[in-house]
This record gives C-alpha cells, structure tokens and sequence, in this order.
C-alpha cells in the first residue's frame, strides 16, 4: 500500500512555492497560473536529500509527467521554458536512454523546502 503521508523523494510531505511565483510571476508575459502549478508540480518530485546525488533535480520521464498532470507535450514544454527563463528551473538533458533532469532554483527565502 502507498503511505500517502511520505513523498517519494524524502522525509518531508510538504511542498512550499513562494507567494511571489504565485503573485507576481504571473504578471510575466507567458508565466501563468498553470506554469505555476507545473512548477509546484515539480517541486513536489524533486530530490529533497542534500546528500543524493540529484539533490533538487526532478527524473521524472516526461511521459510519466504528462499522464500525472494530463498536461500535454506542447503546453509542458510551454510552461518549462517559462519556467527556465525566470529562472526557476534549469534543465540537463540526460544521454541516451537516461531522462532529462529539471533541476529546481532554490532562492534564499526557500531554504524551508
């Protein structure tokens, strides 16, 4: 059975996105309210251990984010790249057979997860 009270990537079950992606992102021209829950989305998935390896890197495979979300490859790749241009994420494409990586900006107000 799957202990819905842990997440998969680390002790904690609580993800936190700043009020200002919320608030003030938003008022970015292709920063919407979805791109914001795609990012809180992914903050959700990320490796939260400092001591892994892929400390704050989501390795999803985007299949696996799409069915998840129901969001499709062009409106995903929509909110990403809005995502990469605040700078909130970056991405490292993974070689062959191996999964692109999102790694999530930590800001200093985001020491808290």
């Amino acid at each position: 059975m799957i202990n819905v009270n842990n997440t998969l990537t680390g002790n904690d079950s609580f993800t936190m996105v700043d009020d200002i992606v919320l608030r003030m992102y938003t008022l970015l021209d292709g920063f919407t309210v979805e791109t914001a829950g795609l990012y809180a989305y992914l903050k959700s998935w990320r490796q939260n251990d400092p001591d892994h390896k892929f400390y704050n890197c989501v390795w999803l495979a985007r299949e696996e984010i799409y069915a998840q979300t129901s969001i499709g490859r062009k409106p995903f790749d929509r909110h990403l790249k809005a995502l990469k241009d605040c700078g909130l994420v970056t991405i490292e494409r993974g070689r062959l057979r191996e999964v692109n990586k999102q790694l999530i900006r930590r800001k200093q107000s985001d020491d808290r997860g």
